[in-house]
């Protein structure tokens, strides 16, 4: 059976792109013929998977700014690509994983399994970036109504749907369990900008998109500024951030005292797990959270709103307030045996997001897919 995955890109330090990876990988191992379509791809970080990455190429991309163009430009792209596939090449079944390529199945007239990773806010975004996010969504929604079936990752995500749409959606929970053995020579660069202090600061940590401007709902300015206030009331903390930023915003928040390490490789970002004693974050929508359970197999407290999907994974301290994250955070800086007990329980809860277990729960919903459309 030949599957192929549709997606925008395949690049390190993106969610979506590592859980496609996973999945294809799943699928690939059960003999299938797997192609993952897509614009961008970081050669390093996905050079040697077992199933096959196919670069895909826009005719008009110096128009693509406006997002109707961008879908219509990526439609003609799927029809030119059906005209170049022969037996035995041509595609069996389409999985499109992101916008623009949600109608990829109906292009191509083949059966089609829609992953939904949800779509964020618009608050704080400009007119034209809120417009283009509106027609993201109502493309989202507009292709799952035809598509025959949908997966998508949280309870949160599928309960937001129209009830026509989450009776043929499933949930298949991403796994948080893939970091390779941490690389102890990060810690040591870290302690020894704190070299000569007689008490190191106790690390609190954050993996997540640092563009503040263009992702404002991930609230890591104000996570900044809650760090600098709980450090000048006293406490010996400093906040550590690691992710995807522009200079400006990475300066910004370097000013506010944030240690700031931009696109951590796999090795780095779990040295700063095992290094950091707190995760915290103050994003106000996520439709997994997979920095959270990362954290939570670190064995990490994580201070995180009571919201979106938090309430699946494994936040063992949720607040309802920037404030009461503030509170949190000094609670666990004067009290070791709590972050312990905590971080034990964000332990166990993590043992439900097993990459195993995702894994073969994707291939089962999708070879059931595959009998049924036969």
């Amino acid at each position: 059976m030949n599957i192929a995955f549709f997606t925008i890109r395949m690049k390190k330090g993106f969610g979506v792109d590592l859980v496609v990876d996973r999945w294809a990988r799943a699928l690939d191992a059960r003999t299938h013929r797997v192609t993952v379509y897509c614009f961008d791809q970081d050669p390093e970080t996905f050079s040697a998977t077992p199933y096959k990455i196919a670069p895909m190429h826009l005719s008009n991309d110096k128009a693509n700014k406006f997002l109707p163009f961008f879908e219509a430009d990526a439609g003609k792209t799927l029809k030119k690509l059906d005209l170049e596939l022969k037996p035995p090449d041509r595609i069996d079944i389409a999985i499109p994983a992101s916008f623009p390529f949600y109608g990829a199945g109906k292009i191509l007239g083949v059966p089609t399994i829609h992953l939904h990773f949800g779509n964020p806010p618009t608050e704080g975004l400009k007119l034209i970036t809120r417009l283009n996010r509106l027609y993201l969504n109502s493309s989202d929604i507009r292709h799952m109504k035809h598509n025959e079936q949908i997966i998508t990752i949280s309870r949160f995500l599928k309960d937001r749907l129209p009830p026509r749409i989450q009776r043929k959606t499933e949930i298949v929970y991403p796994g948080g369990n893939h970091l390779p053995i941490p690389d102890d020579s990060l810690a040591n660069a870290v302690k020894s900008m704190h070299r000569g202090q007689s008490e190191p600061p106790l690390l609190i940590l954050c993996v997540s998109r640092l563009d503040y401007d263009s992702h404002p709902y991930k609230g890591v300015l104000e996570l900044a500024e809650t760090v600098e206030a709980v450090r000048n009331n006293g406490h010996n903390v400093r906040l550590v951030l690691a992710g995807i930023g522009t200079a400006r915003s990475i300066e910004i928040l370097r000013k506010l005292g944030a240690i700031v390490f931009e696109s951590p490789e796999p090795n780095e970002l779990a040295a700063l797990y095992k290094l950091c004693d707190v995760y915290a974050t103050l994003s106000r929508w996520e439709g997994f959270g997979l920095p959270v359970v990362e954290a939570a197999f670190a064995r990490l407290p994580t201070v995180a709103f009571n919201s979106t999907a938090h309430r699946e994974t494994a936040v063992t301290c949720p607040v309802e307030s920037i404030s009461d994250a503030r509170q949190m955070l000094e609670v666990l800086v004067c009290d070791p045996e709590k972050r312990a007990d905590l971080g034990n329980k964000a332990f166990e809860l993590a043992q439900k997001f097993d990459w195993r277990e995702s894994e073969e729960e994707f291939a089962r919903i999708v070879e059931k897919f595959i009998s049924k459309a036969r």
